[in-house]
């Protein structure tokens, strides 16, 4: 325990106290982003060439807010779209690839016909059922269940209606 307090007590004055690690490797990238400043002023004053690029601390700062920005945007237009949107988008997605994947493949590779999706789906229409369809009526009569009725007796109604805040937002 000693030696911790004497270790501290050396450490006093330095600028070297015990820090979190975040800020440690915040000292160490900046002490080693000097080293090669002063690195490359050197070889700018020996040789007289100038470096292809030079990192300052506001090229860095830029840099940075720049990226943090993107971000950002990105967040922003994601929260943006609406859940119909990207469920749309990605079935496009989805249809474009199994398109070049039909592509690629050879002619007997992607069906039993061959046909390798020539002829396109065919779409099956079905008539409509009619709307008056007499049911034989049945000798036992129902008299719990009514469909119309509420399935919650006294209960609260649930909060969940969905598991992040953000989804919810999205949708319309």
């Amino acid at each position: 325990y000693l030696t911790k307090q004497e270790e501290i007590k050396e450490k006093v004055g330095t600028g070297m106290h015990r820090m979190t690690r975040k800020k440690r490797r915040m000292r160490e990238a900046k002490q080693e982003q000097l080293e090669f400043q002063a690195e490359e002023a050197e070889h700018y004053e020996g040789t007289g060439e100038r470096p292809q690029k030079i990192m300052t601390d506001n090229a860095i700062k830029s840099t940075a807010k720049a990226q943090k920005k993107q971000i950002m945007d990105r967040v922003r237009l994601r929260d943006a779209t609406s859940m119909h949107d990207e469920d749309v988008e990605r079935k496009e997605k989805f249809k474009k690839k199994e398109k070049t994947a039909k592509k690629k493949k050879g002619a007997f590779a992607t069906d039993a016909l061959g046909d390798s999706g020539l002829f396109g789906d065919e779409i099956i229409a079905h008539e409509p059922k009619p709307k008056d369809v007499k049911v034989a009526k049945s000798a036992f009569e129902f008299t719990d269940f009514d469909p119309n009725k509420p399935t919650r007796k006294n209960k609260a109604k649930a909060h969940h209606a969905f598991k992040s805040k953000s989804k919810f937002k999205r949708r319309k």
